[in-house]
């Protein structure tokens, strides 16, 4: 069962407001002349509570499909890089939120630098764009 909050018709076309993505593929293939939109709300007042979302299309969904292949062929493989990121005041930009942050080594970029070049990581190179 999709885990859809609501289903209205607006101007002809579905407006779908799904709670996961699941729902939302669901929801595409069962209304497949839908307009169907993907949508991320930030519920804080520090980020405004701004939303940022587009329209799911073939495009978009081979994209998707890819980049979950990937994912899922790292877990299987036991594949978890720790990627650091750019430097970022006292940390790195991909660290700010790490409950592991203070336990990595201090060179951990140097760490990343030396690691990346491992032909396990050649998907997830890819996926972020560092390909």
């Amino acid at each position: 069962m999709s885990r859809m909050s609501r289903l209205g018709l607006i101007a002809g076309s579905a407006a779908l407001t799904i709670l996961y993505s699941g729902g939302g593929l669901a929801a595409a293939a069962a209304h497949p002349n839908a307009e169907v939109q993907a949508w991320y709300w930030f519920v804080t007042e520090r980020e405004g509570y701004r939303r940022i979302g587009y329209t799911v299309d073939a495009p978009r969904l081979e994209v998707f499909s890819e980049a979950l292949d990937t994912i899922v062929t790292n877990i299987e493989r036991g594949v978890f890089p720790a990627h650091p990121g750019k430097p970022s005041n006292d940390s790195y930009e991909n660290c700010r939120f790490c409950s592991f942050d203070r336990c990595c080594p201090a060179d951990r970029s140097a760490v990343w630098a030396r690691k990346k070049t491992d032909p396990v990581l050649a998907g997830y190179l890819t996926l972020i764009g560092d390909r």
